[in-house]
């Protein structure tokens, strides 16, 4: 099944907004957890830990669910289903987060603040160059 055109630019909305605000969200994790990590101050530590859980739970597990949830509407409504965009988002996804972790868990804080800048840049680059292209090819 199809999308029409009028659902499928929904669809693509909704999805963005969560991935925008899921992207956001694990940038406020991550520099709360270089925060814990770097701080001194005890009082400071801890509310950098409590602030990750509420984080988590109540930002990036829900935007995260509702991305692929969306993400899944998406992909059904193509005559390709899930073979393309969907494994193709995950594989670079776990990628992603595998080397952002590893960089951090090293200890190489400024490579790991690169490295997450540079990829969210080459993303958000990426997404309008191919929809500025699409617009001009349909």
């Amino acid at each position: 099944m199809t999308l029409a055109p009028a659902i499928r630019r929904l669809a693509l909305i909704v999805h963005l907004v969560f991935s925008v605000g899921w992207i956001g969200a694990v940038v406020v994790y991550l520099t709360l957890g270089i925060s814990a990590v770097t701080s001194q101050d005890a009082e400071t530590v801890r509310a950098a830990w409590i602030a990750m859980e509420l984080t988590g739970r109540s930002a990036i597990v829900p935007l995260a669910l509702g991305s692929l949830l969306t993400g899944l509407v998406m992909a059904l409504g193509t005559p390709w289903g899930l073979t393309i965009g969907f494994c193709g988002a995950f594989t670079t996804m776990s990628t992603f987060g595998y080397e952002s972790m590893t960089l951090l868990g090293d200890g190489q804080y400024w490579r790991a603040a690169v490295y997450i800048g540079g990829s969210l840049v080459g993303c958000l680059a990426a997404v309008s160059a191919g929809n500025a292209l699409a617009s001009r090819l349909l």
